[in-house]
């Protein structure tokens, strides 16, 4: 469960770099 956990926030942590880089 902690293994799915993390995968679900990778994508939130990968949306926010490419946010910055937009930007």
């Amino acid at each position: 469960e902690g293994f799915r956990g993390s995968e679900a926030v990778k994508p939130l942590k990968v949306s926010e770099v490419l946010k910055k880089e937009s930007l």
